[in-house]
């Protein structure tokens, strides 16, 4: 369902530039391997910083476990982020959210 998700977005919309993420089935998935870029674990504040820096900037999508609530920090960032269209949640899946990060 998750890959579905995936090629019915790029397919509608295109893909560009770096997806982040832990899931490394991406990687095998035929068209979409190019995004890939990984990063292990969960969303943390020193990721979000990143994504500010000049460096960040090749990263436009985040494929990335759900922000818990009880990561404050992280999920009030994140939320913060939404709200104020820095990030655009594309779809919910299954314990992943698909970002824009704009």
């Amino acid at each position: 369902g998750l890959n579905d998700r995936l090629y019915k977005y790029h397919k509608e919309h295109g893909i560009t530039g770096k997806i982040v993420t832990n899931y490394q089935y991406l990687l095998f998935l035929p068209g979409l391997e190019q995004f890939y870029y990984y990063r292990p674990g969960r969303l943390n504040i020193a990721f979000l910083d990143y994504l500010e820096t000049e460096e960040g900037k090749d990263i436009h999508y985040m494929l990335e476990p759900t922000v818990q609530k009880r990561e404050k920090e992280v999920y009030k960032r994140f939320w913060n982020n939404v709200k104020s269209k820095t990030f655009k949640v594309i779809f919910r899946w299954k314990g992943y959210h698909f970002v824009k990060v704009k």
